[in-house]
């Protein structure tokens, strides 16, 4: 059947239009998703994705949400094959392979399949897999999505969540409190961002810390993301662990009261925004298939294999090269971490000093005593460093902007020098946008972190100061809260330096993957284009045009789809 005949039975739905030009063409990956997204928007699915760095308690949280342990959760990071939990009248598991096989499973096998421990670096070649739980939650429609953890050792882990990105229709991402919000997950927060409006946000395992420290790292979280969405955040705090123990704490009923109104209110707009989507994402991926198709037609087919071959080496060398840039990579982030150290060294030097005697100045003003003495300086002490840490960030900003400019246009410049090979073999790669990209993370923002609970007033100390005089009072007080003030600076100044080294990995670790998954398409459209070229001139002049004329009317037909 032609692609004009398949396009008179599916005129009214543009997905099925789709996935008809796919399979005609034998773009199978194309015509799987297309086939995906009809199936789930006929069964009025959408999915809510479970997104954070690694250990920050996602599979526990849906297990809460959920009301059973059905995903498995555990001390090293477990989930590394994303994982479907859906509404069914029993609960069963079932797992998608790679190669188009499924299996039902029991559910206290999932770890067999999704943990990184029994299925590494997913040896089994898991596609996904789907859970099935007689839940309110998911009843209407709503599939709860869980991801491997971003930022892990398990660099497939990142790239198998930041491939799933395309399919979320809402997201709820899953932070900590201690550390606070991280400068990938901020960066992943933005990018989802751009597609979607529905996000909901988790300050989780909210148990470990003390209320004023929750409070504090939430304020935090909420701040810096309203600024970098440029939107309103709903940010719940809460523990997974407790509600799994059955304790309903903190902000949990506001948390799934705002979850169970978005299954059952904005299901229907969540799932036409997801068809809207997945067409303009699909029609711009066939349309690139279907030009190579026509373009490698065209050519002699001694001269598109000549081409092939080159691409495939320059491929290998690629991904070759890849593995010579992470030397090369980390190699800068050792240069860059020494030059930031010595800012931040001439800082200390610069800077302690005159903390500390405007510290003095404070402690010789206050006419308080005993434990009331101690607790001012402190609060002074807690004071001057936030203060003048603060300035030096916003001093030390540009040059941290100007050292992470200089190394990531060098790592990119590399990385497109191979990525322009590719382009040069007429099989287009889309990389524009993604190296266009790489460039400074705008700073996650700074939580200055207290630590009054290491270096505060220790026990008996206020029985002790009793018996001594105002003058010996005073003195332990300076003592202590030099010490204090030191140790703030030390430990704030380290945390910008950290700043800086993690927003350098995290770039590097989202272009590799880019770029991975634009050379893994490049090659399979490049021999697909080949294998059909061969077959038509094969079959003689007559066939060879009659191919053209149905490559022209689905790029026809796909830029009306575009343009609808």
């Amino acid at each position: 059947m032609t692609i004009s005949s398949l396009e008179d039975r599916t005129e009214a739905d543009p997905i099925a239009q789709l996935c008809s030009i796919a399979s005609e063409i034998g773009a199978v990956e194309i015509a799987d998703d297309a086939r995906a997204l009809a199936s789930r928007i006929a069964e009025g699915l959408f999915y809510v994705a479970c997104v954070g760095q690694f250990k920050r308690g996602k599979s526990t949280l849906l297990n809460a949400f959920v009301g059973q342990p059905l995903l498995p959760t555990g001390v090293i990071p477990v989930t590394a094959v994303i994982t479907i939990v859906r509404y069914g009248p029993t609960v069963r598991a079932l797992v998608h392979f790679a190669d188009g096989r499924e299996e039902a499973i029991a559910t206290d096998a999932l770890s067999e399949y999704i943990a990184e421990e029994k299925n590494p670096e997913n040896r089994k070649r898991v596609n996904v897999v789907e859970v099935f739980a007689p839940a309110d939650l998911l009843s209407s429609g709503m599939c709860l999505v869980d991801t491997p953890g971003l930022g892990s050792v398990f660099r497939q882990n990142t790239e198998t969540t930041r491939a799933f990105f395309p399919h979320i229709d809402a997201a709820l991402m899953v932070v900590g409190a201690d550390p606070p919000i991280s400068g990938e997950e901020v960066a992943v927060a933005e990018e989802i961002g751009r597609e979607i409006r529905q996000m909901i946000f988790a300050l989780n395992k909210a148990d470990r810390m003390s209320e004023a420290e929750v409070a504090e790292a939430a304020e935090f979280t909420r701040r810096t993301l309203t600024q970098r969405l440029q939107r309103d955040v709903r940010l719940f705090s809460v523990s997974a662990l407790e509600v799994v123990q059955r304790s309903e704490t903190r902000d949990w009923p506001a948390l799934k009261s705002v979850l169970s109104t978005l299954a059952h209110e904005a299901g229907a707009d969540l799932v036409r925004t997801a068809r809207e989507r997945g067409q303009r994402r699909l029609t711009e991926r066939l349309l690139r298939e279907v030009k190579l198709q026509r373009e490698t037609l065209m050519r002699p087919i001694a001269v598109s294999e000549a081409r092939v071959s080159e691409l495939k080496t320059t491929i290998d060398d690629a991904r070759q090269a890849l593995g010579d840039l992470g030397f090369l990579f980390t190699a800068e982030q050792h240069r860059l971490s020494r030059e930031f150290e010595e800012e931040r060294s001439h800082f200390l030097g610069e800077t302690l000093s005159r903390a500390e005697a405007e510290l003095d100045g404070a402690i010789a003003r206050s006419t308080r005593t005993g434990g009331g003495l101690r607790d001012e300086v402190f609060h002074a002490a807690e004071s001057i460093a936030s203060r003048v840490v603060r300035e030096w960030l916003e001093r030390i900003e540009p040059r941290a902007e100007e050292l992470y400019g200089a190394s990531m246009d060098r790592f990119v410049t590399l990385a497109q020098n191979f990525l322009d090979r590719v382009e040069a073999a007429d099989i287009t790669v889309g990389a524009e946008d993604i190296l266009t990209e790489q460039r400074f993370r705008k700073r996650r923002g700074f939580f200055f972190t207290g630590l009054w609970m290491l270096t505060g007033r220790p026990p008996g100390a206020f029985v002790v100061d009793y018996f001594r005089t105002a003058a010996r009072q005073r003195d332990r007080a300076r003592r202590d809260a030099h010490a204090y003030i030191r140790r703030l600076f030390e430990s704030n100044s380290a945390r910008v330096a950290n700043d800086l080294r993690e927003r350098v990995l995290e770039s590097r670790r989202v272009l590799e993957a880019d770029i991975r998954l634009l050379l893994d398409r490049a090659a399979a459209s490049a021999e697909r284009a080949l294998d059909r070229a061969r077959k038509s001139q094969a079959a003689g002049a007559s066939a060879v045009e009659a191919e053209i004329a149905r490559l022209d009317t689905a790029i026809a037909r796909l830029r009306s789809l575009s343009a609808s």
